[in-house]
């Protein structure tokens, strides 16, 4: 499902790359993967150079490097928190999921993965999928990726901007029944603008309403949960129903052919399909 849906979006999005920028296309992509693999090792540092998801090349380069894993990272970690203790559950029709700083929506492939696996017979006839992200270039590449899913349940998409450094008051998750947070503390947290990132992530998590789940998935570096979680201490009370310690996860990895063996050769890189990585699931409680 997930490599299926990636496959159609890729082709795509990549057909209209080549019509918008002609033999520059597979260049531009390439120096965008070559700058988010240089910039993603160096998360710690404050003055670093931020990386900038605007570019259309960046989107797709993200899209094809990153996006599989994510997606398998989330379906893994429901389905071992479902195994360990019976969370999360999921019995409404219509099912209210949000994705911080989502970017592409890689989180809802695994997301419906999961669903489809674990209640085939329970299924939601709707999920209303909200992503909030700073880039606006993410809301074409994310409807793409939607529109890909080969799914019962029908998928309504909506693209909320969010810059946690500015003022997110007006922001609200409170009708959310699941939030996700896939590596975006770890971009987050040691931005100049440290304290308008703690009282954006105060104001978020604490309009959460109770007995929704947050679902975090980062670096296995403690020091970016550890910063999770004293933002989510001052805003509310939220049990953690599933802990993984730091972990080195690997995607079985599927035959990547298609588009997908067209790009590793363009490209010259292949996806990211494992990570060290640190996962929770918790739940707010009243």
């Amino acid at each position: 499902m997930i490599y299926s849906a990636l496959k159609r979006a890729l082709l795509v999005l990549d057909e209209h790359g080549f019509e918008t920028f002609g033999e520059e296309w597979d260049e531009m992509v390439i120096d965008q993967i070559a700058t988010m693999s240089g910039r993603y090792g160096n998360l710690t540092d404050a003055t670093r150079d931020l990386q900038d998801y605007s570019a259309f090349p960046a989107g797709v380069g993200y899209l094809f490097m990153y996006a599989a894993g994510h997606a398998e990272l989330v379906a893994c970690v429901l389905e071992k928190a479902h195994s360990a203790c019976g969370h999360p559950t999921f019995n409404k029709q219509k099912l209210r999921v949000a994705s911080i700083g989502g970017g592409p929506g890689s989180e809802l492939l695994g997301l419906i993965k999961f669903l489809h696996e674990h209640q085939p017979d329970s299924l939601p006839e709707k999920i209303v999928y909200t992503v909030y992200d700073k880039e606006a270039g993410w809301e074409h590449i994310a409807a793409e990726l939607a529109e890909s899913i080969e799914t019962t349940i029908e998928i309504v998409l909506k693209f909320r901007p969010l810059d946690v450094t500015g003022d997110c008051a007006a922001v609200t998750l409170e009708k959310q029944d699941l939030v996700m947070m896939s590596f975006f503390i770890s971009e987050v947290s040691n931005l100049p603008k440290a304290a308008e990132v703690r009282e954006a992530l105060k104001h978020l998590l604490g309009t959460i309403p109770a007995d929704s789940y947050l679902l975090y998935n980062d670096n296995s570096n403690m020091a970016f949960y550890g910063y999770l979680n004293s933002r989510r201490k001052s805003a509310g009370k939220f049990d953690e129903v599933y802990d993984s310690d730091p972990h080195h996860f690997d995607v079985p990895v599927p035959d990547l052919d298609g588009i997908f063996e067209e790009m590793i050769e363009r490209f010259e890189r292949t996806p990211k399909l494992s990570a060290f990585a640190l996962s929770k699931l918790l739940v707010r409680v009243k």
